[in-house]
């Protein structure tokens, strides 16, 4: 349920820029797949922004479809969990880099996306 979209209510996320070939395991609340890529990373941000619970998003290509996966966690509560995915990639809430600043030296992004 997209509780903040029936609720009327505004969440406001400011995402990180794309990390390729990161994706978060063990935290996905939704799989959402689609059959083309057109305008998927907004897509992907915008369904993050109505789930609640969601606070990052792996984006990637499975079986010849495009997947979306919801996140209730982060590279900042779960460092440990962001691990190499290849045809995957990352973005987490705005706040620190999730590599910690070995492989990625500009992460932060000044996109501030929210949905009423």
């Amino acid at each position: 349920m997209l509780s903040n979209l029936s609720s009327g209510i505004c969440r406001r996320l400011k995402f990180t820029t794309t990390v390729d070939g990161y994706a978060l395991k063990g935290h996905v609340i939704k799989n959402i797949s689609f059959k083309a890529a057109i305008h998927l990373h907004s897509h992907c941000k915008n369904l993050c922004i109505m789930e609640d619970t969601c606070v990052s998003i792996n984006i990637g290509l499975l079986k010849g479809r495009f997947l979306c996966q919801l996140s209730n966690s982060d590279h900042i509560k779960d460092p440990g969990d962001l691990e190499n995915e290849e045809g995957f990639t990352y973005r987490g809430r705005e706040g620190s880099n999730p590599l910690n600043n070995t492989k990625v030296s500009k992460f932060i992004s000044n996109s501030d996306d929210q949905v009423c």
